[in-house]
């Protein structure tokens, strides 16, 4: 008995994909460009490189009259300080994700950084965001702990 999938469905999977990619090859990209620049220099040059592909997307949304502007009108000071906030912890954690791909092999740093921003994420969203956690996802992060500790161990 086969069943179709929703295409929202399949979207889901495909953005988790790019995303599971994207964050994959990025630390590798990182580290090629941090041997040939230093921390602050290579950070500064891939966020303005960002805001660059984000000034095309603005645009593209402003020539096609998509953006809507009425969903900035509708935040307040909350929400602002949400945006400056995660500004500030994108400059920060990219600094020092930088620092790190210079000092190590990216799949070791990514091998601990990754899952343990899993974890991070799971509890702080429980204790910040009332985000529900059940026995699946306790064993999860027990697993995922198990898992950098097994990495972690030098053979």
């Amino acid at each position: 008995m086969t069943e179709r999938l929703e295409h929202p469905f399949i979207m889901d999977i495909a953005a988790g994909a790019v995303v599971v990619l994207c964050w994959g090859c990025t630390p590798l990209m990182k580290k090629q460009l941090g041997n040939s620049l230093g921390v602050h220099e290579f950070s500064l040059l891939n966020h303005l490189a960002v805001t660059a592909v984000f000034a095309v997307l603005a645009v593209y949304l402003l020539s096609t009259g998509t953006f809507n502007y009425e969903n900035y009108k509708s935040l307040g000071r909350k929400e602002y300080a949400y945006v400056a906030l995660t500004a500030v912890a994108t400059v920060i954690s990219s600094l020092c994700l930088v620092y790190l791909l210079k000092r190590r092999d990216a799949s070791v740093v990514m091998t601990f950084v990754q899952p343990l921003a899993i974890v991070t994420s799971m509890v702080l969203g429980f204790f910040l965001a009332s985000e529900g956690v059940n026995y699946l996802k306790v064993i999860g992060c027990i697993l995922v702990c198990a898992g950098v500790m097994c990495i972690s161990v030098k053979m």
